[in-house]
This record gives structure tokens, C-alpha cells and sequence, in this order.
């Protein structure tokens, strides 16, 4: 009852644009919990402080976009994201969701470009860091990857744990395999 109340009032928190002092505890859960559990519910917290918005018209397009993104339709989802960050360009999930939905467009250089706004606006953005490292990847920019999903794995030890350590190899291999 007391954990039900507490995340309610965390996530109206959150929504209110009070956000602050409760991510930073969130973040610092995220990295140092012992408690796999935990570490998933700050996560989960972390993520609904990002998508959450006061404005009623940025929460419709982020909504038709997820609608869109759904049934595979990237175009519409480009254009409902557009629309979101026309009408807030410093929220930096919609940007997120930007970048996202270019990337499966295949518009690379322009979701690269979206991650990297997202990253000025929230630098422990790990979605878009690890977003980033994918595109970087892509290119076969292994030493341009391998920070960002360094910087990952220090915000968000949990994040796709097994991935990003994958990641991390290939990008390892990448940059021995051009050294030579």
C-alpha cells in the first residue's frame, strides 16, 4: 500500500515537472543498487520522468507516434514526433523518440543529429547514449562508439547488460581489427 501510494505520488511528481532532486536518487539508484529489483523499478521511474509532459497536444503526438511506430509506419511517426518537439523542443523524450523513429527510417545522419540534442538537453540520457553507439556502430565508428557505451554502463549498469557488454567487445575488436 505505502510503496503503491509512494510511486503515485512520484509519478504525478514527475508529470508536474518536479523532477530534480527525485531523478537524481533515481540515477544514483540505478547505478548503485545490490537489488536487481530496485534497480528496475528507479529505471522504470527514470523513464516515466522522460516521457511524461504537462502539455495535453505533446502528449497526443507522442501518442499518435507510438500508435504509428506500432504498425511499422515510420513516416506518420516522424511526422507526429516533428510536431512533438515543434511544440517543445527541450523535452528531451520526444527527441528521443525522434531520433528512434528516423533511425528505423533509415535516416541515420538525422537521428544521429536528434540523439545528440537529446544528449545536450539530458547527458544521462542512456537510451539515446546507447541509441548513438548503435548509429556509430553502424558506420563502423568503433572508437566514436565504444565512450558512449562506456558512459552507458557507468549511468546504467543494468541497461541491456548482456548487449552492451557484447557491444563493448565488438567495438574492442573493431578498434584492434583498424589498428592493424
Amino acid at each position: 500500500m505505502v510503496t503503491r501510494q509512494l510511486m503515485r505520488t512520484m509519478r504525478r511528481w514527475f508529470c508536474e515537472g518536479r523532477r530534480g532532486v527525485l531523478v537524481d536518487c533515481l540515477f544514483d539508484i540505478v547505478r548503485t543498487a545490490a537489488d536487481p529489483a530496485l534497480a528496475a523499478i528507479a529505471q522504470e521511474y527514470i523513464w516515466t520522468s522522460w516521457n511524461c509532459h504537462k502539455d495535453p497536444e505533446v502528449v497526443k503526438a507522442l501518442e499518435d507516434a507510438a500508435n504509428h511506430m506500432a504498425r511499422q509506419n515510420c513516416v506518420a511517426a516522424v511526422a507526429a514526433l516533428r510536431r512533438a518537439v515543434a511544440l517543445d523542443p527541450l523535452h528531451a523524450e520526444g527527441r528521443n523518440r525522434l531520433s528512434t523513429a528516423l533511425f528505423l527510417a533509415g535516416r541515420l545522419a538525422d537521428s544521429e543529429a536528434e540523439a545528440a540534442r537529446v544528449l545536450e538537453l539530458e547527458p544521462r540520457h542512456f537510451g539515446a547514449l546507447n541509441g548513438l553507439a548503435i548509429l556509430r556502430m553502424r558506420r563502423h565508428d568503433y572508437a566514436g562508439a565504444l565512450p558512449l557505451l562506456e558512459k552507458v554502463v557507468s549511468i546504467n549498469p543494468r541497461m541491456s547488460a548482456e548487449l552492451t557488454r557484447q557491444n563493448i567487445a565488438v567495438c574492442h575488436a573493431g578498434i584492434h581489427a583498424a589498428a592493424l
